[in-house]
């Protein structure tokens, strides 16, 4: 293993093998209560990470015919100090008037917009592949994983 960060913990909903791939870092299945990747000891609220994987399509269809269900794993996402909703495909291609379904883009981009300010907390990020998307959240663990340990180092040099 060639991460400085716990295991990666790949939600039991995502297909198997999981969609993303984290080469030298240890991957471990295990339900999340929410989102699809998160860290092994930081995968609760309020203090957690999680990271929410969305294909285009399961978007648009969680925009349409699954609205109610996506909304209320916001909610749940809401809570954590550090979320994020990963898309696998860039802002303008899930625009595109004759993709994705019969949604409206207008339709689509007003929920990205309702979702963004009624869950600030949430971070939205559309990487344009797949593969991208892995290493963006890679990227996020180790970011997070680097600014707890300096928190924590200087919670430890104020108390010396």
């Amino acid at each position: 293993m060639t991460s400085d960060f716990p295991p990666i913990v790949v939600d039991t909903r995502e297909p198997d093998p999981a969609p993303w791939t984290f080469p030298g870092c240890e991957t471990i299945r295990r339900k999340l209560d929410s989102g699809d990747y998160s860290l092994d000891g930081f995968t609760d609220p309020p203090d957690g990470i999680v990271i929410e994987r969305k294909a285009p399509g399961d978007l648009v269809s969680c925009m349409t015919w699954h609205r109610d269900r996506f909304e209320r794993e916001l909610e749940r996402l809401a809570a954590y100090r550090v979320a994020f909703v990963i898309v696998e495909a860039t802002l303008p291609d899930l625009l595109l008037p004759e993709r994705w379904g019969r949604s409206h883009p207008s339709t689509r981009i007003g929920s990205l917009l309702a979702w963004a300010l009624r869950y600030p907390a949430i971070h939205w990020l559309f990487t344009g592949s797949r593969a991208e998307s892995a290493r963006i959240a890679l990227r996020v663990f180790e970011r997070y994983t680097a600014e707890r340990q300096t928190a924590a180092g200087e919670k430890t040099a104020a108390v010396a």
